[in-house]
């Protein structure tokens, strides 16, 4: 093995520590093999009702007999090895010698391995983390055991603004896959799951008021309630929201009216019988998760000893926590386990972490721990593997509200996914987005479109890149903009009224007359023309069209962009391409755009960006090799034309070079956080409201759901992962799909 295939020291660590039981187990197996060439296979098989994730598995040699393996990440490492010696013999096995991997240190592991030895009549042998540390770099099949199993877990150390983002786990590619091929085949956009879902959020919202005793709620209080239980509807139901209340409270709802507008005091609440409804709904939901309470209480009391069952509350809220952990983590393989039934998908539900994490939280001592912890792991598996009718109702039931969850972009692993694709773009920001984002100065925060999506990617790592060519032409818009003012505008400024504002095409005039008349903003109103142009550079430079320099230092200190002359931008391009694709473009436009030396102009510098990412990703070595995101170098316009044209002179097997704007917005910038999807999934699936929303769930979704997730976990993680660099990069790109947000294009 040569030197540039070790594997360095400083990652192996880390790698155990980040890793999963069933990663850490799969990974002890091959690197085991790599040591000493034997193989080794579940005992007792799959399925057998006491393995499947809820406990580490004990592995049987296939070459011989009475040699067992097992991989474990618990600190009990003594108490682990004599509750393997006892399960081994419960299974009827006569154990010679037992190989145990710990994932952390074991400073006195030959005194353990000689009392158990000589307590047991049999070898142990202890494996641990400075073992792993010291042996890594064996051979090539050890390090290829590291490179196949370990290294997912820590990719984020290895990439710029990795460190310090407290992953927790690492992707799931059929899980990515699954979300990123329904996106890609709802096309139309979401706009009858979020109306539903909108709908039924507003009456669960309402649940409690009551215009009898005076309890009403506001638009404001209604929006918090909803946003704290699901972040992503944070910007879908304020998109809507006034339109459902105003429907909702109508006589053309089909519904009859749901919900009542006392109009002077601007609140809402549910009309009588919509409550009496819901209280009916509640009634059946409430007994439901009462009955799986009771029964978890059932399945766990004849597994306590006397000392324990006055913990049964705490246990049964333990039970109910790790099945919201399970949708927080393993949404996906337990959704399609439950609608599907038993079939591969079982064994990627690994329980054993999570299980662990929660008993942690009850301070027992090792006994009791162990006591505790397989009562948690019968009643898991007895809902999970063999559940009553009521358990199986409410399993699927929640298995409808994490496929709108995910559906919604509310799940952690596409939440996560997203986030780590933005730390590592290069974007090449087009002109006509960086004059809509100067156009939106005085809007208030919230309302900047262009200028929130810039400032989220750059903050979380990605390049933003502003070239000559394109600085020219925000110059030159800016320029002509100007005298288009002086000419048509600054004599008539008084009469120009709000019903004329929308009928100006140059949209930094609509932009400065909104400011004028103070509509919609969230800074005082600029003085006249030439304070606003100051805003941005020096009015009388930019009439007279002289001295750049001054908006180039602006733009680049207000939006974080790194500069890239022209001449750069030359010597990396084919100058053959670079004429062929102008006039493909010149030509491709005929009609839409004044010919002439400016249209050639405007024409070369698409085509300069165009080349330009291809030339920047050749010189990245980007997407050189698999990896989960795609291709990370990318120009960011509302431009089409330069597509079609590249197509035609350049070839369709060349990969595509735009992304559209929308895609940033509703994928990146507009995304929960991580941590108020932690919360909400808390708030949902331990709850009666987890039952509720799987109501809303829309047929038509739930089926698109289904559909691109059983096409993603019936191929293997290869595949998955090419499908997975082939479906982002097809998102990014989609000029067809419908947004639920949009940037307007200029």
């Amino acid at each position: 093995m040569t030197r540039l295939n070790l594997i360095d020291h400083n990652l192996c660590g880390p790698a155990i520590d980040a890793c999963e039981t069933a990663t850490f187990e799969k990974f002890a197996q091959a690197f085991h093999a790599a040591l000493v060439g034997s193989s080794f296979v579940p005992l007792g098989g799959m399925h057998d009702g006491g393995a499947d994730g809820f406990q580490e598995q004990i592995f049987e040699s296939s070459a011989r007999a009475s040699s067992f393996l097992q991989a474990s990440k618990t600190e009990d490492f003594e108490g682990k090895i004599a509750k393997t010696i006892k399960r081994l013999r419960d299974f009827g096995r006569d154990p010679k010698v037992i190989t145990f991997y710990f994932s952390v240190p074991v400073s006195t592991a030959d005194q353990i391995e000689e009392r158990f030895t000589n307590k047991e009549d049999i070898t142990v042998r202890i494996r641990a983390k400075q073992y792993i540390e010291t042996h890594i770099n064996d051979n090539e099949n050890t390090a290829q055991a590291f490179n196949s199993y370990l290294r997912p877990s820590i990719t984020h150390l290895m990439e710029v603004g990795g460190i310090g983002h407290n992953r927790e786990f690492p992707y799931e590619s059929k899980t990515l896959c699954a979300f990123l091929g329904q996106e890609l085949n709802r096309r139309r956009g979401n706009s009858s799951l979020l109306t539903t879902i909108t709908d039924g959020l507003i009456l669960w919202a309402l649940e409690g008021t009551e215009p009898d005793k005076k309890i009403f709620m506001s638009k404001e209080d209604l929006l918090a309630k909803v946003e704290a239980a699901i972040p992503s509807a944070r910007y879908f139901v304020r998109g809507v929201i006034d339109d459902r209340l105003a429907f909702l409270s109508s006589k053309t709802n089909p519904n009859g009216r749901e919900i009542s507008w006392h109009r002077k005091e601007n609140v809402y609440a549910l009309r009588f019988e919509e409550r009496q409804k819901l209280i009916n709904e509640n009634i059946e939901e409430e007994g439901l998760f009462n009955s799986i309470t009771d029964g978890i209480r059932e399945h766990i009391r004849p597994l306590l000893t006397s000392k324990l069952v006055s913990l049964i509350p705490s246990i049964t809220d333990i039970v109910h926590s790790c099945i919201e952990s399970i949708f927080y983590r393993q949404g996906m393989a337990l959704g399609l386990f439950i609608v599907d039934g038993p079939d591969e998908n079982a064994d990627t539900i690994n329980m054993v972490d999570i299980i662990s994490s929660k008993i942690d939280q009850l301070g027992l001592n090792a006994s009791d721990r162990a006591t505790a912890q397989e009562a948690v792991s019968f009643c898991l598996r007895k809902i999970i593997y063999a559940p009553n009718r009521h358990e199986h109702d409410y399993m699927l039931r929640l298995c409808n509200t994490y496929f709108i969850l995910f559906a919604l972009k509310n799940e952690p692993k596409v939440v996560e996914y997203f986030n780590s694709l933005s730390e590592r773009l290069v974007i090449y920001v087009g002109s006509d987005l960086i004059i809509k984002a100067i156009s939106e100065y005085y809007l208030p925060e919230q309302s900047k479109m262009v200028t929130n999506a810039l400032h989220v990617i750059r903050k979380a790592g990605a390049t933003l890149i502003m070239t000559e060519p394109a600085l020219e032409e925000v110059f030159t818009h800016l320029h002509a903009t100007t005298l288009e003012f002086e000419h048509f505008y600054s004599d008539i400024e008084i009469y120009i009224d709000e019903d004329f504002i929308p009928l100006i095409d140059r949209i930094l005039i609509r932009a400065y007359f909104y400011a004028r008349l103070g509509i919609n903003t969230g800074k005082k109103a600029p003085a006249g023309w030439k304070s606003y142009v100051g805003q941005f550079c020096n009015h009388d430079d930019v009439r007279r069209k002289r001295n750049r320099e001054g908006l180039r230092l602006y733009l680049c200190d207000r939006f974080g962009f790194e500069f890239e002359a022209k001449d750069l931008i030359l010597k990396s391009v084919d100058r053959d391409d670079l004429s062929k694709l102008t006039f493909a473009i010149v030509a491709a436009r005929e009609g839409r755009f004044s010919k002439g030396v400016q249209a050639t102009k405007l024409a070369y510098n698409d085509a300069l960006h165009m080349l330009r990412v291809g030339a920047r990703r050749r010189e990245d070595g980007d997407n050189s090799a698999p990896n989960p995101f795609g291709f990370k170098t990318w120009w960011l316009t509302h431009e089409k034309t330069v597509q079609r044209a590249a197509t035609i002179v350049l070839g369709a097997n060349r990969p595509r070079s735009i992304m559209r704007p929308e895609f940033l917005l509703n994928y990146i910038a507009l995304a929960p956080s991580k941590r108020e999807v932690a919360e909400s999934y808390s708030t949902i699936f331990p709850t009666v409201l987890g039952v509720t929303l799987s109501k809303r769930a829309n047929p038509g979704v739930l089926h698109e759901v289904l559909k691109s997730a059983r096409e993603a976990f019936s191929t293997d993680n290869s595949r998955a992962k090419a499908k997975l660099n082939e479906f982002i990069d097809k998102l990014k790109t989609d000029s067809l799909r419908i947004y639920e947000n949009n940037i307007t294009s200029i």
